[in-house]
């Protein structure tokens, strides 16, 4: 099948390809732009952050000082002759140590400590209103695209494109919501694109002589 057919162009070469090309600009865009503005917006939750409290830099430890400084326990390296010891090492086993990626900054933070619950439980939260955003202009995208019939690429884009940005937006917030909603937001998918694909049929097929 032509792809000028998939997509239900008419004209020359030319002018299908260029059709082509703007649905498949729309599809990556239209991804680009909600993936963006999502986490420019909604501040994603970090552990920096969330253990703001207890929270300390994790620079340089090559020394005692900065090691303990950092919340390490240092352990002193073994005598190699006398009076004389060889260099120790910082012992961060009991720090979780986290990359803050906002200010692009390393930080030690007491393992187990309850401020790490409290992020992974932000996390969730934020996960889980970036997929119903996604949801949401998911939903609007489909709802013009199907209504601009006198403009086929720029209809098409957003159908295919919306379609794109469930699947791309359920990867990435999926642990945000809980296993019911996965399985009726999945079920539902399935219907309306089932849905979509008969509509769209039905609009293609050629009258009966």
């Amino acid at each position: 099948m032509k792809l000028g057919k998939l997509f239900a162009f008419e004209g020359s070469s030319s002018s299908i390809l260029t059709n082509l090309a703007i649905v498949m600009s729309i599809i990556v865009l239209l991804n680009l732009l909600v993936h963006v503005a999502i986490p420019t917006f909604f501040k994603q939750p970090t552990q920096a952050k969330s253990c703001a409290a207890v929270v300390k830099p994790w620079n340089d430890i090559a020394t005692q000082e900065t090691c303990t400084a950092s919340g390490g326990r240092w352990t002193a390296g073994e005598t190699v002759a006398q009076n004389v010891k060889g260099a120790g090492y910082c012992d961060s086993s009991s720090l979780e140590i986290v990359y803050d990626e906002n200010d692009r900054s390393t930080y030690a933070i007491p393992g187990g400590h309850a401020c790490l619950t409290e992020y992974t439980g932000a996390l969730r939260i934020y996960e889980r209103n970036g997929f119903f955003i996604v949801l949401a202009i998911f939903i609007l995208s489909l709802i013009v695209g199907l209504n601009l019939h006198a403009f086929p690429a720029a209809s098409y884009g957003l159908i295919y494109g919306s379609v794109v940005l469930l699947v791309s937006g359920t990867i990435r917030f999926w642990q945000g919501i809980g296993d019911y909603w996965r399985l009726g937001l999945l079920a539902a998918a399935l219907g309306v694109l089932i849905w979509l694909g008969v509509r769209i049929g039905k609009q293609h097929e050629k009258p009966k002589r």
